[in-house]
């Protein structure tokens, strides 16, 4: 419907602006991660390696939860776009 689509040019638009900043600050923090994560080992390979092993656990588990909550905001963002729809096309 028009709203449904108005509503996702709206939010692409949002996310562009978004997205923006977020790059720039992503790159900045991977840098700094790698950098600390070279002296870890340098100090200590061990800790090194238990440090990148409980941070692929905390991925492994903050991607389940976003896979989970994709589809959960999915449904209602449909939800959403027909309700949108009916008021625009009053």
């Amino acid at each position: 419907s028009s709203g449904d689509l108005l509503a996702r040019v709206s939010a692409v638009e949002e996310l562009g602006r978004a997205v923006g900043g977020s790059v720039v600050a992503g790159a900045f923090s991977g840098l700094l991660a790698l950098s600390n994560l070279a002296l870890l080992f340098h100090y200590s390979a061990r800790l090194a390696w238990l440090a990148l092993l409980l941070g692929a656990v905390v991925l492994a588990v903050s991607a389940a939860a976003g896979a989970q909550l994709e589809r959960r905001v999915a449904a209602l963002v449909e939800s959403q776009g027909r309700l949108f729809g009916f008021s625009v096309q009053l």
